[in-house]
């Protein structure tokens, strides 16, 4: 329940204003067990626990269920006795529950009591640090899908513009605004970026910055490359901050596999969480949350090992934020890329091809990719910027249409249209600012490796790149906008 989750931060935040807590944790897996036996385990300290005063949604539960019980609405306190009343009441004035169901004990054991009988008490050091633990086969990862040469299929296609069109109505990779227009994305006014933009983004309030909010992962990187898929889960979402002049600063995650007595699975668990940490500390962005899913799996097939994130950035001025979008006829549009790894893409997904790629990542250079990135886009005379992501760059172009702004390309660095580039970032740039933002990446740009392209302009009702792809700008946004309408009225 969103609202009695707001409720809870608020009331948590009050309480802890007013200095009525000592301590307080979130009861998030294993519910009450998990976080009784580490807070007492991080204390030192013993706990004596009566299950039968904790709150119940069903009065018939038994004391194993209520100890292992989840929700996310919910925290556990210590609060001295002389503050007890004083912090219900805040929690009554929220409308929420706040009940005494035990006390600090001198020992340093755990002890659990249901109606007045005692039917545990440990030693809560052996469930936090002194628990077993798997020790599951694996084999170290070696790279998947690579060829010593990349060949786009594309090459194949005889007509780009009308292969353009199917795709945007793919289901991978049309609008959902459809969904999301249903929903109020301003409530409590803070709302700076919403989410038309592809990076989320609220005002703090006194002090004139922002956060911004995003989230990671796309599983056919991961069916690509297991390690190359979770790097990509941090970098990518992380790019997307950058594009927005947002400094990354950290990230949750839910990293969902499927059954680890598989050691091809435990692999690319091994493999993931390896390449997430090398993201991680190469950017400095710290994993301060989240949580793993094991066993997904039907009838025996596994799903895709799927380390989904979200991040959060930081941005000193909320106001002049590039758009995801074209806002000014006449801009010169530049693709900024690191061309370390080039990819089929979700392109070879919808076709039916091999999803073989070239290169590698190099994640202190994605790094320093990023924050380049970020000064670039912080720029004044920036007005549009946006990550290169899937179906590569004629697809990104076509986001960045408006109704009546489109582009003309003369040129393109990239392999294939439809490939993805690992990274690229397109920036739509005024006539006046072209010079000076050439200059900046000059000055600021301090690797070989790193490129800055000048495709062409934002034009009015055309879209066009070089030769391959010509269509009427009003299709493009009539296919792209009413597909996701057109399959649940299908459903009704």
């Amino acid at each position: 329940d969103p609202f009695f989750f707001f409720f809870l931060i608020e009331s948590c935040i009050e309480v802890m204003q007013k200095d009525l807590v000592v301590a307080i944790q979130d009861m998030g897996a294993a519910g009450l067990t998990s976080s009784s036996f580490e807070m007492a385990a991080k204390g030192g300290v013993g706990f004596k626990i009566h299950l039968d005063r904790v709150p119940l949604r069903d009065s018939s539960m038994i004391p194993e269920e209520i100890l292992l019980s989840e929700s996310q609405e919910r925290m556990l306190m210590i609060v001295e006795p002389k503050n007890l009343d004083k912090l219900k009441n805040v929690f009554s004035r929220w409308d929420l529950d706040a009940e005494s169901i035990g006390e600090v004990t001198v020992g340093k054991d755990v002890e659990l009591l249901w109606h007045g009988e005692s039917i545990c008490k440990i030693d809560p050091n052996l469930l936090v640090d002194n628990a077993p633990k798997y020790d599951r086969p694996y084999n170290p990862w070696v790279s998947k899908n690579r060829v010593s040469s990349f060949k786009p299929h594309e090459n194949k296609i005889q007509n780009k513009s009308t292969r353009l069109i199917e795709m945007l109505k793919d289901e991978r990779a049309t609008s959902r605004d459809w969904i999301y227009d249903q929903y109020d994305q301003r409530v409590g006014a803070k709302t700076a970026m919403d989410c038309s933009e592809s990076v989320g983004a609220i005002r703090l309030p006194a002090s004139g910055r922002g956060l911004g909010l995003v989230l990671g992962h796309r599983p056919y990187v991961t069916r690509f490359d297991a390690k190359v898929g979770a790097i990509d889960a941090i970098a990518y979402p992380a790019l997307e901050l950058s594009a927005k002049g947002f400094l990354p600063l950290a990230a949750t995650d839910c990293l969902n596999y499927g059954n680890p007595e598989n050691i091809e699975i435990m692999s690319e668990f091994v493999a993931g969480i390896e390449g997430m940490s090398a993201q991680c500390e190469a950017m400095n962005v710290p994993i301060i949350s989240g949580n793993v899913s094991f066993y997904n799996e039907t009838l025996g097939e596994n799903i895709t090992s799927t380390p989904a994130t979200g991040l959060v950035g930081l941005r000193d001025k909320i106001e002049k934020i590039p758009s995801s979008k074209f806002t000014q006829k006449n801009d010169e549009i530049y693709l900024l890329r690191i061309p370390q790894l080039v990819i089929q893409g979700l392109f070879a997904e919808i076709e039916g091809y091999a999803p073989d790629g070239c290169g590698e990542i190099e994640v202190k250079a994605v790094a320093q990719f990023a924050d380049l990135v970020r000064h670039m886009a912080s720029y004044e005379g920036v007005h549009s910027t946006r990550v290169v992501g899937k179906l590569g760059l004629a697809y990104a172009l076509a986001r960045m249409c408006s109704e009546h702004l489109g582009v003309v390309v003369d040129q393109t660095p990239v392999p294939g249209l439809f490939s993805e580039t690992l990274y690229e970032v397109l920036f739509a740039v005024s006539e006046d600012s072209a010079f000076q933002f050439r200059e900046l990446f000059s000055k600021l740009s301090n690797r070989e490796s790193v490129e800055l392209h000048l495709l062409g302009h934002v034009r009015e009702d055309v879209f066009k790149i070089t030769s391959e792809i010509d269509l009427p700008l009003s299709e493009i946004h009539s296919t792209y906008k009413t597909k996701w309408e057109v399959l649940f009225e299908e459903l009704s």
